[in-house]
């Protein structure tokens, strides 16, 4: 697996994998790999333009042997609840990172529209002008874009998180909720169950599938935006270097990172034609029991 951000500094990896090649979607199941088990590495940090203090690994799994303790809720569950419901809570933060290098370049940009240049300011010609309040609109969209996938998972997340079960657990002592015998019982059949029931119970299929909606629109639109408002900057700013369009220069090798990661736009273009239109992708949560005891 390429492109894994930090993939050379953690400790901990969580792995989405088939049991069975011939059903994938059937089988697929998240799992907890650590640094250190037998077969796994990672072998390449990529030398990459921008955001270069975040690395970005390659992972290589060669036989490695990963144990039932290690595998996050049940067997086959992987593609709800390890793969489409952290996408969900993951994409829309890529916009606001693309967002914010946005804004740093239009800061920069806006820096050098405002001193002179050959005895005149930039910002005098109306070209300039169109350009910034261009610019600053497609800062405004992304905002709320992003702000709007964030507030929906608030209400979506905080009502799972704010409920009697996590309040006494969270007002127990450090020593007792960390305990072995408590992350015993919680690793087990039925302290799985429990933790997916409280999702199932104040989390519906529907909140979720629209939580991914709101992140793959604010992921690629964001993401699209930064990279047409640096490249359009660069342009008008032209040839001749200065240290306000060195710094555009670098936003411009951030913001184009953030079109890949967290699943490409052209992907995240389909998830939201998926959702919205053919209405032929749903994120169910996870049912309390496996074998639908109390599903």
């Amino acid at each position: 697996k390429c492109f894994i951000s930090d993939g050379s500094e953690a400790k901990y990896f969580t792995v989405c994998a088939a049991l069975d090649r011939n059903r994938p979607l059937q089988t697929w199941t998240t799992f907890l790999v650590e640094r250190g088990m037998e077969g796994f590495s990672t072998p390449r940090v990529e030398l990459k333009m921008g955001q270069r203090a975040s690395h970005a690994a390659e992972l290589l799994f060669e036989d490695v042997f990963v144990p039932e303790s290690h595998c996050l809720g049940y067997e086959g569950d992987g593609m709800g609840n390890g793969i489409l419901m952290i996408m969900a809570a993951s994409r829309g933060p890529v916009g606001s990172i693309a967002t914010g290098i946005a804004r740093g370049a239009f800061q920069h940009f806006l820096a050098w529209a405002k001193s002179k240049r050959n005895g005149k300011r930039p910002i005098e010609e109306d070209r300039i002008r169109m350009a910034l309040a261009d610019m600053w609109g497609m800062i405004q969209e992304n905002r709320g874009l992003y702000m709007s996938n964030a507030m929906l998972g608030d209400c979506i997340f905080g009502k799972a998180l704010d409920n009697p079960v996590m309040n006494l657990t969270l007002s127990l002592p450090p020593s007792l909720r960390t305990n072995k015998p408590m992350r015993t019982f919680l690793n087990s059949y039925y302290g799985k169950a429990m933790i997916n029931y409280i999702l199932r119970f104040y989390i519906k299929d529907e909140d979720m599938t629209q939580l991914l909606e709101t992140a793959s629109l604010a992921k690629f639109s964001c993401a699209d935006n930064a990279m047409e408002l640096c490249s359009r900057a660069l342009s008008l700013m032209g040839p001749e270097d200065s240290e306000e369009r060195r710094w555009v220069e670098k936003c411009y090798r951030d913001a184009k990172l953030t079109q890949i990661y967290e699943g490409t736009n052209q992907l995240n273009r389909l998830v939201v034609n998926n959702v919205r239109f053919e209405e032929t992708l749903r994120v169910e949560v996870p049912r309390p029991f496996k074998k639908g005891v109390m599903a």
